[in-house]
């Protein structure tokens, strides 16, 4: 099996996007090839380090385990996966970005199928390859389009698009962090491109606060929402 490196394995509520509010085992990978600008998980960018993982469902208590992990190994020694906690709606894999291991993402969906957990993939939706690879092993998608003001290097918009045909039905969600750099054309060129592939949606725009015009409704998809990222308001992980 394909052991990568954790970064941490903990239970929360999700805090972005149409399934808001779910309960969620979030296993988080390390490492990342993207630059963000807003990035709020920089700590996940690096692939040294321990892994903490929670030790009771909820605790927000924890403990460092070493590196690396197989998937196998998560199912162990996650609490939260050996003895699955009630009302848990699925596994987020997270990061980071996961796309990175495709293989343990696989592997990971093998094993959620096997304890009857949907797996929930947050990707950045830049790697259409390794998602065209795992997307028959993974239930749910949410990925992001991240916008061209907001990266410090850029990346081929037509990436994200390949990747918003390859999830298909399975993707929950198209995710774009607006910062106060964002002008309305980006999202605009943006939802005219996913709209090429399907119409439907939906797009969840995502405020970074403080956001100097608002946010603006662009055209083009059926279902555009703005949500902020609840869990920063609640409070939570």
């Amino acid at each position: 099996m394909n052991a990568v490196p954790l970064a941490e394995i903990f239970t929360s509520f999700q805090g972005e996007g149409p399934l808001v509010g779910v309960r969620q085992v979030f296993v988080r990978v390390r490492g990342c090839d993207l630059a963000c600008l807003y990035c709020d998980t920089a700590a996940a960018k690096e692939t040294s380090g321990a892994c903490r993982i929670e030790i009771a469902p909820g605790s927000e208590q924890f403990a460092e385990q070493t590196n690396p992990f197989t998937a196998r190994r998560v199912f162990d020694d996650a609490p939260a996966l050996r003895e699955p906690v009630g009302g848990l709606h699925s596994i987020a894999l997270t990061g980071g970005e996961p796309l990175l291991y495709p293989a343990f993402v696989a592997e990971m969906g093998d094993l959620a199928k096997e304890h009857g957990v949907p797996l929930f993939l947050e990707t950045a939706g830049h790697r259409p390859d390794a998602l065209a690879s795992v997307i028959d092993r993974v239930d749910l998608v949410s990925m992001d389009v991240k916008l061209p003001s907001t990266l410090a290097r850029p990346v081929d918009p037509s990436l994200f698009v390949r990747s918003y045909e390859i999830a298909g039905e399975r993707c929950v969600a198209v995710k774009m962090v607006l910062t106060d750099a964002v002008a309305a054309r980006e999202v605009s060129d943006a939802c005219r491109d996913l709209a090429a592939v399907s119409a439907a949606g939906p797009v969840v725009l995502q405020p970074v606060t403080p956001v100097s015009d608002g946010v603006r409704r662009p055209g083009h998809l059926a279902d555009v929402r703005v949500i902020p990222q609840c869990h920063r308001l609640l409070g939570v992980l």
